[in-house]
């Protein structure tokens, strides 16, 4: 039997053995938003999952700023092991290269999906005292008082939400940045900010307390959490539907083996009813792609905020 051959076949068996004992340490799942966000309560509840299954702890590890870049390098940088994961979303692989210079990583080709979780719709809220209770109005407000009104964006994903309404509607409005989306919210409801383009999970609880105001969905279709606010499409007709997405990838290179048992476990995870049942009032809806269908997705993705980002004249930063 030839070196080569003996060396393939005990790379075989080894890898295999690394599956079957993966894993054997805390798992660390970076998460490229601050805690309270949309994708850290994904997250928290997904390690939770994992850890009660795989009978090894997953920690998830914050690391906000940058539309997810400072995530996505720290993961793209970490060792292919298994051991350092990231749950990536719409800002930190679809747009980051899009909205900023100088981000060093590719978000198809640096990574291994492993699987897909989720997402969460988007909502355009505004501060109380602005006298709109509709898009429509707000947007007759701003034309009425070009370049006063700002919006807040702690993410691409707003970013380009917003300057998609702008460019739809003829309106001027400044933007403001954050790191994060409560960071954002907060500033909302202490009026530093007239509007932003939020994840639902974020601005939900707001809403229902009367600190912020809903004018419109960004989805097709009404959410059942707010069935009386009105889609964008419903008040502007066509209008291209702005969600998030959210899948659990690697570093290039993580062992086949190791991407398949993580794969089913995350599916089996998100499967179970009281998961779903949990992140509802957060709008989510389950992703359950698998390793190969969440890279094709992946890359629907980018294409699709590529096309977005340069219709709106969005350059990187």
């Amino acid at each position: 039997m030839g070196r080569g051959l003996i060396a393939l076949i005990s790379f075989f068996c080894a890898s295999t053995v690394f599956a079957q004992t993966y894993p054997q340490k805390p798992v660390r799942m970076v998460v490229p938003f601050a805690a309270g966000s949309a994708t850290d309560i994904v997250a928290r509840l997904l390690a939770q999952g994992l850890s009660e299954r795989m009978k090894m702890t997953f920690v998830v590890d914050d690391r906000p700023g940058a539309n997810g870049a400072i995530a996505a390098e720290l993961t793209a940088k970490a060792p292919p092991d298994g051991y350092t994961l990231m749950v990536a979303t719409t800002s930190s692989h679809s747009q980051a290269a899009l909205m900023m210079k100088g981000v060093t990583y590719d978000g198809l080709k640096d990574f291994t999906p492993i699987a897909g979780v989720g997402g969460v719709p988007f909502v355009i809220v505004v501060h109380p005292s602005l006298p709109v209770k509709s898009i429509r109005e707000l947007i007759a407000f701003a034309k009425a008082r070009p370049g006063q009104l700002t919006y807040g964006t702690p993410s691409g994903t707003a970013t380009i939400c917003m300057e998609t309404l702008k460019l739809k509607t003829g309106i001027d409005l400044a933007q403001v940045s954050y790191k994060s989306s409560p960071q954002s919210v907060t500033e909302l409801i202490a009026g530093q900010i007239t509007s932003i383009c939020s994840d639902f999970a974020t601005a939900a609880p707001h809403i229902a307390s009367g600190k912020v105001r809903a004018l419109a969905m960004t989805t097709d279709k009404r959410s059942s959490e707010l069935p009386n606010v009105p889609t964008l499409k419903e008040s502007l007709g066509d209008f291209v539907e702005i969600r998030s997405w959210q899948g659990v990838v690697g570093p290039r290179g993580v062992p086949r083996e190791i991407v398949d048992a993580l794969s089913k476990e995350v599916l089996a995870v998100t499967a179970v009813p009281d998961f779903r049942t949990r992140l509802a009032p957060l709008g989510f809806e389950l992703l359950p792609l698998n390793a190969p269908q969440l890279a094709a997705y992946m890359a629907s993705e980018f294409a699709k905020w590529d096309k977005l980002a340069k219709a709106a004249g969005i350059e990187p930063q």
